[in-house]
């Protein structure tokens, strides 16, 4: 029950901790919930097998791991209402990775943004011919991504909706000649 809700929405952290005081009652106590009983700290328990417990997943971090896929739905424009939906009314011409949490948001995409800086470098994007890849914000080259190694005003002068395909023209890269000093090879 709990990985159908896992993947359908983050769930809050005073439901994990209940959900996790249920199994751990299951598991020490039989049903009657008493505390001191435990005999293995939780955390231990929840290590992969190879490493001596139990391999019991923890239900933050499985939480995260499904609502990615909800993140590469988006990114990767899947034709979906939800997804149409998202890019007309939240992205608005933006790119999910540079897209600001804004107060009035609903709960649900308020917390799906905010587990970006968690999951973000585990994105990476085929280039193909480069129109819908993000030069700044997506995951395409060697070096990561490029809004961590140039200053953000400078790709905010450079423009921050630039595709890979706009920067290059041939083999050559279009870049300010003042970046070639300022950003070494």
């Amino acid at each position: 029950m709990q990985i159908y809700w896992c993947s359908v929405f983050i769930l809050p952290d005073a439901t994990i901790k209940e959900i996790e005081k249920t199994l751990r009652g299951f598991l020490w106590c039989q049903g009657e919930m008493k505390r001191g009983k435990a005999k293995v700290k939780w955390d231990d328990l929840c290590k992969p097998k190879d490493e001596g417990g139990l391999g019991i997943k923890r239900l933050k971090y499985w939480n995260i791991a499904l609502m990615t896929s909800h993140i590469w739905r988006i990114l990767a424009h899947k034709q979906t209402l939800w997804v149409k939906w998202i890019h007309t009314y939240r992205l608005t011409n933006k790119h999910f990775w540079e897209v600001s949490i804004n107060a009035n948001a609903s709960w649900s995409w308020r917390k799906l943004l905010r587990i970006r800086p968690v999951i973000k470098e585990f994105f990476f994007h085929q280039v193909g011919n480069g129109n819908t890849t993000s030069a700044w914000f997506d995951n395409w080259c060697k070096l990561g991504r490029l809004d961590k190694i140039i200053d953000s005003n400078d790709i905010h002068d450079m423009g921050l909706n630039k595709k890979v395909t706009e920067l290059s023209s041939g083999s050559n890269w279009l870049w300010p000649s003042s970046w070639y000093s300022k950003y070494p090879q």
